[in-house]
């Protein structure tokens, strides 16, 4: 229960990490040139504890569908102790919006951990609720390091819209992938169609690809005149999405596309952190 390997799973660490990077970035994009600016540190700060927070609960209140699952197991022995932890910080990540951020990002991340604390239990019983939740939620590093500043950037609205369909994506495989361990406890959108048209439920997700990579065009007007890397690591991760698009209709690499989008969404948030440097 105690050991490393536990808590690195549970707390994940490296999601949480690029959770901050993602809002420090657009922080930087959406006002000014003060690198270290108590507002960007801080959205950064608010997010960081904002993801480590809802990981930590959420693997406390999912605990029984976590030990049915075929390829992300794990056994949970002192839900509580999770839930009161994540719980914590979650709370101490809205206190820190309400003392410095915008008023909007408070209840942002008050939302979110409203979401969180109600997923498991009510929210993730049905595919509609499900995705569009999970979708806002991890789309909020944006978000929030958007609305921080001065909104300064006309492209990052693109690119928030870009975030949600992308996430809402990787939700439709995950739950496709998930079906075995969900089956009795949610009603996903491949368990909802039946096992004879559970397929379908990737074309649905090709489609919403499909929008993430469109809103990802409108942003692309900003990658004129940049860096030659910062175009290079766009065009990659613009192929990328467009190349799992087509997986999935195909049917195609499916356990490796969340993998895909993760790595392409961290390629648009290089180019764009580039991007501001130049």
């Amino acid at each position: 229960m105690r050991s490393l390997q536990f808590w690195i799973k549970v707390t994940r660490p490296m999601q949480a990490l690029l959770g901050g990077l993602a809002t420090y970035i657009v922080a930087t994009l959406s006002d000014g040139q003060d690198w270290f600016a108590p507002v960007k540190l801080a959205a950064a700060g608010v997010m960081f504890m904002g993801v480590a927070g809802a990981s930590i609960f959420h693997y406390g209140a999912a605990h029984q569908m976590y030990a049915r699952k075929d390829w992300d197991r794990i056994e949970v022995r002192q839900p509580a102790l999770l839930i009161s932890l994540g719980g914590l910080m979650m709370f101490m990540s809205s206190a820190l919006a309400l003392a410095i951020l915008p008023s909007i990002c408070f209840w942002i991340t008050t939302f979110n951990a409203v979401a969180v604390s109600c997923y498991a239990r009510w929210l993730a019983k049905h595919w509609v609720t499900k995705n569009v939740v999970i979708a806002f939620v991890c789309t909020t590093p944006v978000l929030i390091g958007w609305l921080s500043g001065q909104h300064t950037h006309p492209a990052l609205p693109y690119l928030t819209v870009a975030t949600f369909f992308a996430y809402w994506t990787r939700e439709i495989i995950k739950d496709y992938l998930d079906m075995k361990a969900d089956d009795g406890i949610r009603v996903t959108l491949p368990l909802w169609l039946g096992p004879a048209k559970a397929h379908r439920a990737l074309y649905v997700a090709a489609i919403t690809m499909f929008l993430a990579v469109a809103s990802l065009l409108e942003f692309a007007s900003t990658m004129h005149g940049g860096p030659t890397l910062a175009v290079v690591f766009f065009q990659v991760a613009i192929i990328s999405l467009a190349f799992t698009g087509v997986c999935l209709a195909e049917r195609r690499c499916i356990p490796q596309l969340p993998r895909f989008i993760t790595c392409s969404n961290a390629l648009v948030l290089a180019s764009a952190f580039l991007l501001k440097l130049s």
